[in-house]
């Protein structure tokens, strides 16, 4: 079975804890996954996705993902996780999170921070804190939180060290 990253779901990740962008002649392109066979050893330098719990500051659990055997910054792992119908990508890149996708991850009723930790048996566990929705620009990350927690701009510059 192959996907999208972006078309994964919680069930995916509920079925397999593990999936991988497999660089072989058969792959659509480089945002094709598919799920770590049983006993299945990964290549140096394979890329991977793994399950986590994300947990936000009035304790809700919701499940996600991150990338692993990256960096500690939001920006190596990129955490994706689901608050109910609302897909909530922590880490946008060069694009500043829209107002409308602001909003969506406000009115899901997410509480600020949100932490996360991965859910693989025999793995080292990865463990990450979020204080908002995450992107880079002018060679900063930053930082926004949706809704009426914004009070205009709100917005952190962050640096290897955090806010």
């Amino acid at each position: 079975m192959k996907k999208q990253v972006y078309d994964l779901t919680p069930a995916d990740l509920a079925a397999h804890a593990t999936w991988v962008f497999p660089m072989d002649e058969l792959v659509e392109d480089e945002a094709t996954v598919r799920p770590l066979g049983a006993g299945e050893i990964i290549p140096s330098g394979i890329q991977r996705i793994v399950r986590a719990a994300f947990r936000d500051a009035s304790g809700k659990v919701f499940p996600g993902y991150v990338y692993t055997e990256a960096g500690s910054q939001v920006e190596d792992s990129r955490p994706v996780a689901w608050c109910d119908s609302v897909c909530i990508t922590f880490w946008n890149g060069v694009a500043e999170p829209s107002p409308e996708f602001r909003h969506s991850v406000h009115r899901s009723g997410i509480r600020w921070p949100v932490t996360y930790e991965t859910l693989v048996d025999g793995a080292p566990s990865q463990t990450g804190k979020l204080d908002g929705l995450y992107y880079v620009s002018g060679g900063s990350v930053r930082c926004v939180r949706g809704g009426e927690e914004d009070h205009g701009p709100s917005i952190k510059v962050m640096d290897e060290h955090g806010p």
